[in-house]
C-alpha cells in the first residue's frame, strides 16, 4: 500500500477521467484517487447530490473507506474546491484526521455568490450552453454533437445548481495547511482571490497561472510538481 494518498475533486461536469494523466506524473509514493460525482461514470446510476452538503459527506465516506491510516491531500477545482472546502468540516465532524495539505483550484473564496439575476443554471438551453463554452474546457466536437449536448447538458446543468445554490456557513478560521490555484486570465471569479485569507488561520499559499478556468488542464506537471514536494517534504519530516 502506498503510504499517502491524494483525493482529487473535478470541476461541474467533469469525471474522474480528468485525472488519469496526474497518475503518471505523481510520485510513485502517492496513491491518486479521482472522486466520481453521480451520474456519469462508475457513478452513473447514482441520483444527484442534493447539494454541497451532501457532496461533502459523500466524499468523507469515501476517504474513511480507503485511507487506512495514511497521510492525504485535498484537490478540488471550481465545484471541486467549494466540495473540499465543506469535506473539512465534514471531516471535523466524523473525527477522522484532517488532510496534511488541502489544494483549492479555479474558486474564489465560498462566501462570495451570484445575483439571484446571474444565476447561470436557470437558463435556457441555448444561452447556458453559451456560458459553459466561453468559460472554456468543452472541446468543438462536443458542442456540435447534439446527441451529447442532449446527455450531458443536464449534468452539467445539476452542479450548477450545486455550486450556484450553495449557501455558506460562518465558521471560526480553519487551522490547515492550504494553497490556492488559480488562472491569472479566469473571468469566472467573483471578488478578490486572496479573500482567501478571511477563511484560513494559516499561512495560505497562492500560485497563479496564466490561463483561463480551466488552466489545470494546461499545467498538469507543474501543479503535480507542487504536489509531489509537499509528500516529499512531509516524507522527510516523518521519516527521516
Amino acid at each position: 500500500m502506498k503510504p499517502f494518498v491524494l483525493y482529487c475533486l473535478p470541476h461541474a461536469g467533469g469525471s474522474s477521467y480528468l485525472f488519469n494523466s496526474w497518475i503518471k506524473v505523481l510520485d510513485k509514493e502517492i496513491e491518486c484517487m479521482p472522486f466520481e460525482y453521480p451520474g456519469r461514470g462508475k457513478m452513473l446510476s447514482k441520483s444527484p447530490y442534493a447539494d454541497i452538503q451532501n457532496a461533502s459527506m459523500d466524499v468523507v465516506e469515501q476517504i474513511k473507506h480507503t485511507l487506512h491510516g495514511r497521510d492525504y491531500a485535498l484537490f478540488g477545482h471550481s465545484m471541486g474546491a467549494l466540495i473540499a472546502y465543506e469535506t473539512l468540516d465534514q471531516i471535523k465532524k466524523a473525527g477522522i484526521d484532517q488532510p496534511v495539505h488541502v489544494y483549492l483550484s479555479g474558486k474564489t473564496a465560498p462566501f462570495h455568490s451570484r445575483a439571484p439575476e446571474a444565476l447561470r443554471y436557470k437558463l435556457s438551453d441555448e444561452l447556458f450552453l453559451q456560458e459553459i463554452v466561453q468559460l472554456g474546457g468543452l472541446p468543438d466536437e462536443f458542442v456540435q454533437n447534439r446527441e451529447l449536448l442532449d446527455y450531458f447538458l443536464p449534468i452539467i446543468r445539476d452542479d450548477f445548481r450545486l455550486v450556484e445554490t450553495y449557501k455558506h456557513q460562518v465558521r471560526e478560521p480553519i487551522e490547515q495547511e492550504v494553497s490556492i490555484l488559480y488562472g491569472s486570465k479566469d473571468s469566472s471569479m467573483i471578488g478578490s482571490i486572496e479573500d482567501w485569507n478571511k477563511i484560513f488561520r494559516s499561512t495560505v499559499n497562492y500560485h497563479t497561472f496564466n490561463g483561463g478556468h480551466f488552466f489545470y488542464q494546461d499545467y498538469v506537471e507543474e501543479i503535480v510538481g507542487i504536489i509531489n514536494q509537499m509528500f516529499r517534504t512531509l516524507s522527510i519530516q516523518r521519516f527521516s
